[in-house]
């Protein structure tokens, strides 16, 4: 049936006409487009209802749905202008056609022209199958009807004439055939109707579905006829006027039709399935010119893009040539009414026809130049520029066919000055000047901001104007930054172009955001609001877009684009909040990139970000175009805050920085492996269980830090990772807690509600108790290794429960450990420190001691009252006491021997101790100390921590507040007392700060009640250079010696420290020698030994005597070391031995020496001194190596070498207690002298000094046997 449509039956303004005959010279440009049909450029739903062509002619298209169900077959175009005939409904055989009479300029028969004619057209199905065999209605499945006798509607059709036909048909075996046929009886009804071709040529094509393009050609000449195709692949329709990658099916020659008069064509589809069928598009016809025709070309057949804003113009330029052949008249182009040519280079410009004459009938090329009049009013301006010359064949549209467009927009231009909400700071000029605007809500007003380089709204301005906009920055001018300050908002739509230098930016510090139209990929976008929460929908493509909202979050609402090398940056401190709707999302395009240095809170279920992908709602919150180019920064935080939903929240699997999870309690899943670097948070409403914990690895050095929310399973741990536990509510710990005792780094508990620990738990570093209560249930444990002791922070909450506390004894020698319990033992000594060493007793095992033959005692006590060392007298039936001294001599662990060796003998392996208790925080006072003046008191450390005796002294009382004395293990062969000094610089080896676990000695000033107490406020965890007598920040120039025995055994050390504001006179700056149980090394000041000693800075004429006592060996050496010293040279005098030995002033020398207790000088106590003189130099190469012979000797006489430097020299010969025996000083310098020392009457060692003018002096050994 046929209906015109409005109703059923459409009326469509299509062709402009057909055949032009006669046509041009045997080349492409003389080619003449007879038809061509585009279907428009936008889509039109059930039917066609227009189309453009390219000759101008009123063709009514006709439809014939064929069809008993009304709307089953339907006729549409779809986006971009292609035509689609689609059947809508299931197993419905019905047929739709279009047909339109042929112009009569055609002709009456295809072999009366005198040129090749050619069809060309896009043609695709949307049937993935192949047909079956037969050529029935079934298999007719579409195509176009490239020229018939008449209508191919209807019944009672009988056109003949020739198709393009895709099918599959007994006259080929091939599937999914593209065949040229002509037809004998045309397309009848819809379920009668059989089409009766004849194959011409055929082609197989593999996949109809895909986009291809037909080719047809029939030369009257020769009557040959010849099918192309191309497959144009799967994506578009192709160009296909296009020759190339055409594949031919060969040629056959045909004349049944080819002298019978056409009159329509058509496209057709047939199918038997719902929601299938044939789209068409770019169906074209064109002749070929007889030889040897006048002929006129055009390098282009329409210009485009004349453009220019009211008031300003013309537009710019644009070039065509021409050209002709065989022509017998002039060439004319004649401009239209509102276009201007130029044939000078674009020059001169004007209306004036352009003629020229052929010369010998060929125009050679001429380069004409268009454009669009000035002073034109706003509107569109469409017109053809014409070329012709008599005789000749038409152009296409008879020329060059020109669209432009005049906008009607009045432009303003900020003056750099003034309010942009105030009139008078525009003007009409581009630099400001001029008339300004009469308001901002006219229509078609562009404000531009230029002028100045920064510009801050102070009111709110509302650009409302239809076609009205704001236009920030100019390419002509350097970047231009707007604020739109808080409270003062932009209402409108804003344009963003690139800069001269520079990128435009706009700064958002209020919460309502403006409009955006379109933003060039280098401008900037700040969302800067200092509030809350602002909520911003926007879909806006952006170029660069910066998050640097200093509080609050800047929360995002629709669909943001980020363009082709645009970025998106969220700063550190600022939070972008993306709604969990599945339809909100960020499209990133390739080449574009994302720097996330701050927080991004999202909530899709589909989770956080996704790459090379379509974007569409299945994806997560950042969706990749292309490769990802996502950077997290070191302080990026990715938080997933899904509210309630029944469905589960993917955690993206990736690499985080920090990551948290939040929100209410629904399923939250870590679907594959998830890292975690720095912090994750679970802070999720409720107590629901976070699944898939396997798949998460934190780190080295990761938090995890819980508030709410379990997880299901174990994590996998880096060697180190830290635990805290935040929130109001109580809670228990769970999977968080490594298993490995040397994972865990640091516990934090930070939960009023408090934490009860549920498992074990070992601490390595640091434990931190907040507030609330941390109930250990006797699972802690603070771990102590040969790197690190864990350590309790500053307490201002609360611990309940035992803790079990370890001290690590490294190997080394058996010596005795000054040590102090940070907890009170609920068990005894025997089932704590004893079962990490030997301790032994009187009474032995009875006692619970480790029993020995002699049963010697091992750790003591201190009585500061008495003052005495007390023995312990029981291991089985004591506890430990928090804060409790106690030395300790420590052979190892249990495996040491416990057999009577000489002492060094035997050395000792590495043990840890572990006392279980109750751990002892808050205030701890400490009275009962040795009330003599000048007396000692032993106190130990209470606290699991460091302790700043500097402060802890200050505030004491009655105590000297410069130095305390401890117990050093690597000093002597048992250990030795050494003394610190508060008011220097830490070093590795002490500090002013006590260590968790050690004990020490404090000095009472005066006769007199003594005491202090150790406070939370004392702890410290970094050792502060501070002093209590002078502020310095850097040590004093200092010497320090170092007594070393024959084994280099540490033995003793002493310290002379200089500084202006020092005197030499013994006071509290100067620290007190306690003697050593063996060899023991003190200065010596009017008397008084010191183990540090603080002195004016020294003179030439300084001497400071030195104290050595109790030598237990014969073999020592002195290492002597300068630190930052000036001024005078100081030396190391052996008065014995009368050797002086210079010490650098950055820099150590060593003395080596020997003691023989049969010779009382050698072991004298005043052996030695350091001098200071500038006569003093260093020993001369040659007078520390002189010679004397035979050495050993039978007599008493030797002969000496005396070196050529020495002046004066003379010579003394002593025996080893300094008594000089013989003296000569008529030496010559640089001869042989024998010398008889008449007071050596026995044999013996004997010494041999040699001085230079009296001052210079070396001494050697001479042995007479």
């Amino acid at each position: 049936m046929k209906k015109e449509l409005l109703s059923r039956k459409i009326l469509i303004k299509f062709l402009y006409s057909l055949f032009m005959l006669m046509l041009y010279i045997n080349m492409g440009w003389g080619q003449t487009t007879v038809f061509h049909e585009t279907f428009g450029t936008a889509a039109v739903a059930s039917g066609y209802t227009g189309g453009t062509s390219t000759v101008p002619s009123a063709i009514t298209y006709t439809i014939d749905n064929s069809s008993s169900s009304t709307g089953v077959m339907k006729s549409e175009v779809l986006a971009g202008g292609i035509l689609y005939n689609v059947n809508s409904v299931t197993s419905t055989n019905a047929k739709i056609y279009y047909a339109t009479p042929f112009s009569s300029s055609l002709g009456t028969n295809l072999s009366s022209n005198t040129g090749k004619i050619t069809w060309t057209v896009n043609l695709r199905t949307t049937r993935a199958t192949a047909m079956s065999t037969g050529l029935g209605d079934a298999n007719q499945y579409g195509g176009v009807v490239l020229c018939s006798t008449g209508s191919i509607i209807g019944s009672a059709s009988t056109a003949t004439g020739y198709a393009v036909l895709m099918t599959r048909s007994t006259l080929t075996t091939t599937a999914n055939t593209i065949k040229l046929v002509k037809m004998t009886v045309g397309f009848g009804s819809t379920s009668t109707s059989t089409l009766t071709p004849t194959l011409i040529e055929s082609v197989a094509s593999t996949n109809f579905t895909n986009y291809r393009s037909v080719k047809v050609t029939y030369d009257p000449t020769t009557g040959i006829w010849e099918l192309l195709t191309r497959d144009d692949g799967t994506t578009a329709f192709a160009d296909p006027t296009v020759a190339t990658s055409y594949v031919s099916a060969g040629t056959s020659t045909d004349a049944a039709y080819t002298a019978t008069t056409m009159s329509s064509y058509g496209f057709f589809s047939n199918t038997t399935s719902g929601s299938q069928g044939t789209q068409s598009d770019n169906f074209k016809i064109v002749l070929d010119p007889p030889a040897n025709s006048p002929a006129i070309t055009s390098t282009v057949s329409s210009l485009s893009g004349f453009t220019y804003n009211q008031g300003s113009g013309p537009s710019a330029g644009q070039p065509f040539t021409v050209a002709g052949t065989n022509l017998s008249s002039s060439l004319i182009v004649t401009p239209s009414t509102n276009y201007e040519i130029s044939d000078d280079g674009g020059v001169t410009y004007n209306s004036s026809v352009r003629t020229y004459t052929p010369n010998s009938g060929t125009v050679t090329n001429k380069t004409i130049y268009a454009r669009l009049k000035a002073g034109l009013t706003a509107n569109a301006y469409n017109e053809t520029i014409t070329v012709a010359s008599t005789g000749a064949n038409v152009l296409s549209g008879g020329g060059v066919a020109c669209s432009g467009n005049v906008t009607g927009f009045i432009y303003y231009y900020y003056n750099g000055i003034g309010s942009l909400t105030a009139t008078d700071s525009w003007g009409f000029n581009p630099d400001g000047s001029g008339s300004g605007p009469i308001n901002f809500t006219s229509d078609n007003q562009q404000f531009f901001i230029r002028n100045t380089t920064a510009v801050t709204t102070s009111a709110a301005w509302i650009v409302s104007g239809t076609n009205s906009k704001i236009i920030l920055g100019d390419s002509s001018v350097p970047a231009v930054a707007l604020t739109v300050a808080s409270g003062f908002p932009i209402t409108g739509i804003i344009d963003i172009p690139a800069a001269n230098s520079g990128s435009n930016n706009i700064i958002l510090q209020d919460a309502v955001q403006p409009s955006f139209g379109t933003l060039n990929v280098s401008s900037e976008v700040h969302y800067n609001a200092a509030i809350t929460t602002p909520n911003f929908t926007t879909s806006t493509v952006f170029g660069k877009v910066i998050i640097d909202a200093p509080i609050g979050q800047v929360s995002w609402v629709g669909n943001p684009v980020i363009q082709a090398n645009g970025s998106l940056t969220v700063v550190s401190g600022s939070t972008l909040f993306i709604s969990g709707s599945s339809s909100y999302y960020t499209t990133i395009y390739s080449g574009a990139s994302v720097v996330i240095n701050g927080t991004v809170r999202i909530q899709k279920i589909a989770g956080f970000v996704n790459n090379n992908v379509t974007p569409g709602t299945s994806y997560g919150s950042f969706q990749f175009t292309g490769a990802e180019n996502l950077t997290l920064g070191v302080n990026s935080i990715i938080e997933y805050n899904k509210g309630s939903n029944a469905s589960t929240y993917n955690i993206t699997a990736r690499s985080y920085p920090n990551l948290t999870i939040s929100g209410l309690e629904n399923p939250k899943a870590f679907l594959g492996a998830t890292t975690v670097t720095g912090i994750l948070t679970l802070n999720q409403t409720g107590t629901s269980t976070l699944t898939g914990a396997s798949n998460i690895t934190l780190a080295s050095g990761a938090t995890i830090v819980r508030t709410a929310g379990n997880l299901d399973a174990t994590p996998i741990f880096g060697s180190k990772v830290n635990v805290t536990y935040n929130g109001a509510t109580a809670i228990s710990s769970g999977f968080e807690i490594p298993s490995d005792a040397s994972v865990l780094n640091n516990l934090t508990i930070n939960n009023v509600g408090g934490v009860t620990l549920s498992s074990a738990t070992s601490v390595n570093n640091k434990l931190t108790l907040t507030s609330g209560t941390l109930a250990t249930a006797g699972f802690l444990t603070l771990k102590s290794n040969p790197s690190k002791t864990a350590y309790v922070g500053v307490v201002t909450g609360s611990i309940s429960g035992n803790v079990n506390v370890e001290r690590y004894i490294p190997a080394g020698q058996r010596a005795y450990r000054f040590l102090s319990s940070p907890v009170t033992t609920s068990t005894f000594i025997n089932t704590n420190w004893q079962a990490g060493t030997h301790i032994t007793g009187a009474g032995g095992a009875t006692n619970g001691f480790d029993a020995t033959t002699g049963n010697n005692a091992s750790m003591f006590t201190y009585n500061n009252a008495t003052p005495a060392w007390n023995a312990l007298t029981n291991t089985n039936a004591t506890v430990l006491t928090s804060g409790v001294p106690y030395l300790t001599y420590i052979r190892g662990s249990r495996s040491a021997s416990l057999a009577i060796a000489p002492v060094g003998s035997i050395p000792s392996d590495a043990t840890t101790l572990s006392a279980t208790g109750i751990l002892t925080t808050g205030n701890v006072l400490v009275n009962g100390l040795n009330e003599t003046a000048d007396g000692f008191s032993a106190i130990g450390n209470p606290y699991q921590a460091q302790v700043d005796m500097q402060t802890v002294l200050a505030a004491g009382t009655n105590l000297n507040t410069g130095f305390y004395y401890v117990v050093d293990p690597s000093l002597g062969t048992k250990g030795a007392y050494l003394t610190v000094d508060v008011t220097v610089p830490a070093s590795a080896h002490i500090s002013q700060y006590l260590q968790p676990g050690q004990a020490c000695f404090v000095k009472t000033l005066a006769a007199g009640p003594a005491s202090l107490t150790f406070t939370e406020a004392n702890k410290s965890e970094v050792a502060a250079q501070t002093t209590i007598f002078k502020i310095k920040n850097t040590a004093m120039p200092s010497i320090g010696l170092t007594l070393y025995d024959a084994a280099d055994i540490r033995l003793d050390v002493l310290k002379i420290a200089f500084d202006a504001s020092e005197i030499n006179d013994v006071n509290q700056n100067d620290a007190s020698k306690m003697t050593n149980f063996d060899e023991t090394m003190a200065s010596s000041n009017n008397g008084k030994l010191l183990s540090i000693e603080k002195r004016a800075m020294p003179t030439d004429a300084d001497e400071i005597p030195l104290n050595i006592t109790k030598y237990r060996g014969t073999s020592y050496s002195i290492k002597a070391e300068g630190t930052g010293l000036t001024g005078s040279t100081p030396y190391l005098l052996d008065q014995f031995a009368n050797k002086t030995t210079e010490i650098p002033q950055d820099g150590s020398v060593n003395y080596a020496y020997s003691v023989d207790v049969a010779i009382p000088a050698s072991i004298a106590a005043d052996r030695f001194k350091l001098i200071y003189a500038k006569t003093l130099k260093s020993i001369d190469n040659e007078i520390a190596n002189f010679a004397l012979y035979p050495n050993p000797s039978k007599t008493n006489s030797f002969t000496i070498a005396v070196p050529q430097s020495l002046i004066k020299p003379s010579l003394k010969v002593s025996n080893m207690l300094g008594q000089q025996l013989y003296s000569q000083s008529d030496l010559q310098s640089g001869a042989n002298v024998k010398v008889t020392a008449k007071n050596v009457k026995t044999t013996g060692v004997y010494l041999v000094s040699l001085t230079s003018e009296g001052k210079t002096t070396t001494t050697t050994k001479w042995i007479v046997e």
